[in-house]
């Protein structure tokens, strides 16, 4: 039994090459949530506390590890542009 998907000519069907990686669409909801992230950050709340929120709202796909990567990104930006 093949693992390939094929379409109705027969021919299989390869990912788009402009499809980005899971990490590309990870990156894209982390930014999406920037703010909120922020605003929860200077309530207190922790990052894991932050990610299991959008996590079970299903809104991050990403592994903790890359989330709290792009919060610390976006602390050290916030901190720089005050």
């Amino acid at each position: 039994m093949s693992h390939h998907h094929t379409t109705h000519t027969g021919k299989i069907k390869k990912s788009s090459p402009t499809r980005r990686a899971a990490w590309g669409r990870g990156k894209f909801e982390v930014v999406v949530l920037k703010n909120d992230i922020l605003a929860l950050i200077q309530r207190d709340f922790s990052k894991a506390e932050i990610f299991k929120k959008f996590q079970n709202e299903g809104k991050l796909t990403l592994k903790y590890s890359a989330f709290a990567g792009h919060v610390a990104r976006f602390q050290k930006e916030e901190k720089e542009s005050s």
